[in-house]
């Protein structure tokens, strides 16, 4: 008898330690609408605009898409993007998070120098894939974040009347965005 009081002892302590199962804090879907500044090493900034429908998973996983166009010196820079955030702090008003994703890129170089008499620009628009590292936080519907967008370069050839190129300048694409948005949805789930 008295073997089966501490049996009962130990799994109650146990199951009163153990993490409830309860109803997530926050409502799952939300998107995200902001802008932000776009930097590239000795560049001049430019800006960028974006949108972000996301689904959070158990208060801590956040997937979702992001449009982004970022206009900077000398180019404009599209992408879609899947992304994935993990929550380190959730439990409170402020939320920090780490997060990347997988993007597509499709970019276009315009400007640049003069190629000189009888020569011509032939701008190549880059699209393919590429990746982002992204870390910020919440406080209740403002997100505030930095993110760097590994792209792909983009070639710009310089060609002769002939048709021969002349000469060819590699733009560097990626960027470091610092970006601000207001969440729509999201919201901490009120308990009655």
């Amino acid at each position: 008898m008295k073997n089966i009081f501490i049996v009962i002892y130990i799994v109650t302590a146990i199951a009163s330690t153990a993490p409830a199962q309860t109803s997530p804090a926050f409502k799952p879907f939300k998107v995200d609408a902001g802008f932000g500044i776009g930097e590239q090493s000795s560049e001049p900034p430019g800006f960028l605009l974006f949108l972000e429908p996301s689904y959070c998973f158990a208060n801590k996983y956040k997937a979702g898409i992001r449009f982004e166009q970022a206009i900077l010196s000398m180019k404009s820079i599209g992408s879609s993007a899947i992304t994935f955030d993990y929550y380190i702090t959730s439990g409170t008003a402020i939320r920090t998070f780490a997060g990347g994703g997988y993007s597509y890129f499709s970019t276009t170089v315009s400007g640049g120098c003069d190629p000189g008499p009888g020569t011509a620009q032939i701008v190549r628009n880059t699209k393919k894939s590429g990746a982002l590292l992204r870390a910020g936080f919440e406080l209740y519907h403002f997100r505030l974040s930095m993110e760097y967008n590994f792209v792909p370069s983009t070639y710009v050839s310089a060609v002769s009347q002939d048709g021969e190129a002349t000469s060819t300048v590699i733009y560097k694409n990626g960027y470091l965005g610092i970006k601000g948005s207001i969440s729509i949805g999201g919201a901490r789930k009120k308990f009655i």
